[in-house]
């Protein structure tokens, strides 16, 4: 449609053009010394119009010769720049497909353009890392270094919390706080170090971050700060005095657990203090049963008067949930405790019956050397001999 409105007005100004030429009949006389010359006024007009156009292309053809120079560097430089980035495109390919020697190829192609250093040492040195060749990934750091440094040092604390080398992971993320890089995947590689190096407890401001920015799930992340709390817990152990106040400062969240409240009444047992979690205990257990919990209560059922309390919280617990082997065994250990040996051997043996496990009859067998029966407490000694050994084989 515009081309036909273009076409009409074109014929439409020629036309114009040629009326207003029919009817002009005016002249231009130049006089030049001797020299004469008159011209009607349309042909003046077109001389003009067309030495006009004359002279307009004359002066484009002559930028354009002057910039050939340039544009010929520049469409070398798109050429090579179109080629980079299609090596890289198949680099990327390639070290998705696992194909690594080809991603190395196609990298230090793109490498050669100035524009894709850097991406191109980096994906060049996790396809050298995943290929084993571990002299290969360390050069293209160093170059990927020039060009983009907190990616090659992120790229350098993955390669070695892969290789569990933990010294060199610790270096690049101390490299990477001191530039004021703080991207979540500092957090993330901060996390793996401390898992690593099986020291929980120094994730708790990275895990927080983290939920902070929903970079993490919920759920993992209180996994990760109940493992940080449990190994402090575990830590202070040799102080009691410090592991009481650290006890008090644990999250209601995380105590409400009950496999969290678990570990911690075992850690708490290892220092001498886990009667202080017996009422969160029993305060658990009576909202939600929890078989495994109900085993350790033994641990914080303390002494005298507290031990007796106890005593009757477990069993009242057994007349409503019946042959809980878990509970049996805790009320086995109870009465041991306060040295009831009748029902704590009655407790024990049906523990066994229903659960046979090591524990159990370890329990039975200190039981009856404690009574002067050793001859009995050495078949439950071998008894739970043999049932520890599919679990360490």
């Amino acid at each position: 449609m515009r081309t036909i409105l273009g076409v009409i007005v074109l014929f439409a100004l020629a036309i114009g053009a040629a009326l207003l030429a029919a009817g002009n009949d005016g002249y231009i006389l130049i006089i030049l010394q001797d020299l004469r010359l008159q011209v009607t006024l349309n042909l003046a007009i077109v001389v003009l119009v067309a030495t006009f156009f004359l002279l307009y292309f004359l002066v484009r053809l002559l930028d354009n010769l002057l910039r050939l120079p340039d544009g010929l560097r520049e469409a070398r430089a798109r050429r090579r720049a179109n080629r980079a980035h299609r090596a890289l495109t198949q680099g990327l390919t390639h070290f998705l497909d696992g194909h690594f020697a080809q991603a190395q190829k196609a990298a230090r192609i793109a490498c050669k353009n100035e524009e894709y250093n850097g991406a191109a040492a980096l994906l060049a040195a996790y396809a050298a890392h995943d290929a084993l060749d571990d002299k290969n990934a360390a050069r293209w750091l160093e170059v990927a270094a020039e060009h983009a440094p907190a990616a090659a040092e992120i790229a350098r604390a993955r390669f070695a919390l892969r290789d569990e080398d933990a010294a060199t992971a610790e270096a690049a993320l101390r490299a990477l706080k001191e530039r004021g890089h703080s991207a979540p995947v500092v957090e993330r590689l901060e996390i793996a170090l401390a898992n690593l190096r099986r020291q929980p407890q120094t994730l708790v401001p990275a895990v927080d971050s983290l939920a902070r920015i929903r970079m993490i799930a919920p759920e993992r992340a209180d996994r990760l700060r109940d493992e940080a709390w449990l190994a402090t817990l575990a830590e202070k152990a040799a102080d009691p005095e410090a592991q009481r106040e650290y006890w008090r400062g644990l999250p209601k969240a995380s105590l409400a657990r009950a496999e969290f409240l678990r570990q911690a009444v075992l850690h708490l047992s290892a220092g001498g203090q886990a009667v202080i979690a017996r009422r969160q205990v029993e305060k658990v257990l009576n909202s939600t049963w929890d078989s495994a919990l109900a085993r350790v209560y033994h641990l914080c059922a303390g002494e005298g008067e507290e031990a007796r309390d106890a005593l009757k919280n477990a069993e009242h617990w057994q007349q409503r949930h019946g042959d809980d082997a878990s509970l049996l065994y805790s009320l086995g250990c109870q009465c041991a405790q306060m040295q009831i040996w009748g029902k704590a051997q009655a407790y024990l043996e049906r523990a066994a019956e229903l659960a046979p496990q090591a524990d159990v009859f370890l329990a039975l067998g200190a039981l009856l050397e404690k009574i002067d029966r050793p001859q009995e407490a050495a078949q439950y000694f071998r008894r739970a001999a043999n049932a520890a050994l599919p679990a360490s084989s």
